[in-house]
This record gives structure tokens, sequence and C-alpha cells, in this order.
């Protein structure tokens, strides 16, 4: 795939030889997924996503383990400016029928331009993926209830905390608080879907606070 007649950070017309994309998904041990996808943006980025993923019972409880390392970094001719962001993750979820219940926590370090491929980040919700700003520490909660394999109901909540990220206007100090809190309802058998969502969003700019 090719980038024609796009805009670079200097608002250029430029042109790129595309994204290029490698993947390697091993599970040669038994109840282990290792995986690797490199996304390489000619002339932009190259972002290396690797993530490992463990299953196991412990006590009658079904659990799922994975961990995540993310890096991104700007290559060539640097077309979106200068990118150096990594972040790491680790989420474990707990199968306790009919409940599924679910602790992620993701740490970045610099602002990622884009999760190439997919969202990849542990703790995105919904309605946000503020994990990728920079330094951000972010947990993430969640439940699910199985009524049925047509009916569930899902609660979680995430915290993303501050951030170092600007908003869009570098000539702005900008520390965004973000917390998400949803409630979801979906019944395939009616195609019924329901949810609340509760949004709480803090900025601090130049002493004066925002909500």
């Amino acid at each position: 795939m090719a980038f024609t007649n796009g805009i670079d950070k200097n608002g250029d017309n430029v042109n790129t030889a595309g994204i290029t994309m490698f993947s390697i998904i091993d599970k040669t041990f038994p109840k282990t997924t290792l995986q690797l996808w490199n996304y390489y943006a000619h002339d932009i980025v190259n972002f290396v996503n690797i993530q490992g993923d463990k299953i196991f019972s412990l006590n009658e409880i079904d659990i799922t383990l994975k961990l995540q390392y993310l890096k991104e970094n700007d290559i060539g001719d640097s077309l979106h400016g200068n990118v150096d962001a990594s972040m790491y993750g680790v989420i474990g979820m707990f199968n306790i029928a009919p409940f599924t219940i679910s602790l992620a926590y993701n740490h970045s370090d610099g602002e990622f331009f884009n999760p190439w491929g997919f969202d990849s980040g542990f703790t995105s919700s919904m309605f946000s993926k503020n994990e990728y700003r920079d330094n951000v520490s972010a947990y993430k909660f969640g439940t699910k209830y199985s009524y049925s394999k047509d009916i569930k109901l899902s609660i979680s909540y995430a915290n993303y905390g501050q951030s170092n990220s600007y908003g869009g206007n570098i000539n702005r100090s900008l520390y965004p608080f973000h917390a998400h809190f949803y409630v979801f309802f979906k019944d395939t058998i009616s195609n019924f879907l329901a949810y609340i969502l509760s949004s709480n969003k803090h900025l601090i700019e130049n002493d004066y606070q925002y909500y």
C-alpha cells in the first residue's frame, strides 16, 4: 500500500512507498501464544508490538495472563516529525462462571503517532485510547456477566491519570486527567444493545482548571 499526495509536518505534499507489515505468531508451547507484529510506514514511523499470552487454571479458576511491549520511532524522512515512544502492559482475566473479571495496566513513555494494525493497548475502552499519550499510567477494571451465550452485561472503569500531551496545540501546557465508566448490555437474540457512559476529564492549563 502506498501513500500519495499526503501532507507532511510542514504542510507539503509528499509520497511514500506505503506500509510494510511483518508478523510471527507462535503456539509451540501448550496454552501459550507469542506474537510479534511490525508495521513499517516508510519515511514516517516503525511500530513494533510484542505480546505473550498464557492460559492456566488455579483452584478451578481459569486465568489468562497477557504481557505486552510496544515501540514506535520515526524513520527515514520523518514526515510526521520526531517520534520516540514505548509502552508496556499487563492484563489478567479471571473466569469464574458466569463472571469474567479483568484487571489491566499500561505505562507509556513518549506519545505514539498511531498503533498500527489494531488497538493493542490493554487499557483501551470503547470510548478512549488515552494510554497512547505521553507518560501515562493507566489502569482498567472490568467485569462481564454472561446470563447466556446471547445475553451479556459488562461493566468497566478505565483511569488514564495525567499525561504530558499537548492536546494538538504545542503552544500550551495541557495535562489531561481522564476516567471512563460504562455499563454495556447486549442481547443478540433481539439485537438489543444499550450502554451507559460516564466520562470525567480534568484539564490543567496555566493554573486554570477545566471540568
